[in-house]
């Protein structure tokens, strides 16, 4: 019955520091650069969590001075699952110069999942349709866990 006692102490302790406020302590504009820098890395792995923390982050940040790292990971990488985390980084930087890139992207793209992908985001994006976007974006990043 004590090391019950002890467990539930424990669980509520963690949980309550699991769920406490962290991002009021948040340097936004150090992050941003971190994340800046990291995109220029030479390691695949660290661009790629660059990536998914710009996605998560995006409404916290400004990673502009990104935008053409992220462009070339898009253009150059043959991984596409690697493409899609680019797309919808470009996206979620909300960046025009992004969005222009990937208008004219559109006409070379050879892959139809993703030339499919950058016409939803584009069309949603210029009709300012959030919903049609949290759809592409979600269905993108699940396609991307799933394989």
């Amino acid at each position: 019955m004590k090391k019950l006692g002890y467990i539930l102490v424990l669980l509520i302790s963690l949980s309550s520091f699991a769920f406490s406020n962290v991002n009021e302590k948040v340097d936004w504009s150090l992050f941003s650069n971190n994340l800046e820098k990291s995109l220029k890395s030479e390691n695949l792995g660290v661009r790629l969590s660059a990536m998914q923390m710009i996605i998560r982050y995006s409404d916290k940040i400004d990673v502009s001075k990104g935008v053409y790292d992220v462009m070339r990971e898009f253009r150059n990488n043959d991984d596409q699952n690697v493409r899609k985390l680019a797309l919808i980084t470009l996206y979620k930087m909300q960046n025009d110069w992004a969005i222009d890139f990937l208008k004219r992207q559109y006409r070379f793209e050879d892959n139809s999942d993703i030339k499919n992908k950058i016409e939803r985001i584009v069309v949603a994006y210029d009709n300012n349709d959030q919903q049609k976007i949290a759809n592409v974006v979600n269905e993108t990043l699940l396609s991307i866990a799933l394989k």
